[in-house]
């Protein structure tokens, strides 16, 4: 392999390193990412919290309908009971006792309501349940694929970095420092083969006398337009 060639074989290595690093990070994010949970966590939070109130007030209506059921029941059995005969007092209980029955039909209606309310609500509640278990049961899934992945990737890196650091020492002091350069430049690919007479970096033509050089030259060539190094195909 020639000095051109091993430095085209460094810059697929770096290339090759980047992926790595790049595929890694986007694995942390996917393993981090949580926001479809969280966002589920909150709704079943605030779900809980509107059954809780609604429970209360449902209590609530419950005791104030029995209390006023009962009441009534009570009037309506000593008005009916025949232990009083006084007309007028049975006329005023007569009268309480429509207002009572009247009160008692508001409180069955208001307890009715409620019912309904609370039986949605806990509907809400076990769709939330079970899509956060779902939800859960998947991302240990996919995390566990996604950490078998990222396993492999951190080795094949360490591997990449390896055979990188031992590549670079064969490698002309020179034409290594020119290469580093240009890397650090962020200059995608810093070494590029000539197809069809172009570079492959920024695609113009080369002047055939260059690329003739490219052929025979021991030290880097690079391209009159993007400063890329050259490989002959």
């Amino acid at each position: 392999m020639t000095g051109i060639e091993k430095l085209y074989d460094l810059s697929s290595t770096d290339r090759a390193i980047e992926h790595c690093s790049a595929s890694i990070r986007e694995i942390d994010l996917a393993l981090n990412d949580n926001d479809i949970l969280l966002q589920n966590q909150d709704n079943l939070a605030k779900a809980s919290t509107i059954l809780q109130t609604q429970e209360t007030r449902r209590t609530d209506s419950e005791l104030l309908f029995e209390s006023t059921k009962t009441k009534g029941d009570k009037i309506e059995k000593d008005l009916y009971g025949g232990s009083i005969s006084n007309p007028r007092e049975l006329e005023d209980m007569q009268k309480e006792l429509g207002m009572i029955r009247v009160q008692q039909q508001r409180c069955e209606d208001s307890l009715l309501k409620t019912l309904q309310s609370v039986e949605k609500t806990k509907h809400v509640v076990e769709k939330l349940e079970t899509a956060i278990s779902k939800i859960k049961f998947r991302k240990l899934k996919e995390d566990k694929v996604l950490i078998q992945k990222k396993k492999t990737l951190e080795n094949s890196s360490i591997q990449l970095q390896e055979y990188r650091s031992k590549l670079s020492t064969s490698i002309n002091s020179q034409h290594l420092s020119l290469y580093e350069a240009l890397n650090k430049s962020r200059i995608s690919d810093p070494v590029v083969k000539i197809d069809r007479g172009m570079c492959q970096g920024c695609r113009i033509s080369l002047p055939t006398g260059l690329v003739h050089s490219t052929r025979t030259s021991k030290t880097p060539v690079q391209c009159p337009s993007c400063s890329r190094i050259l490989v002959s195909s």
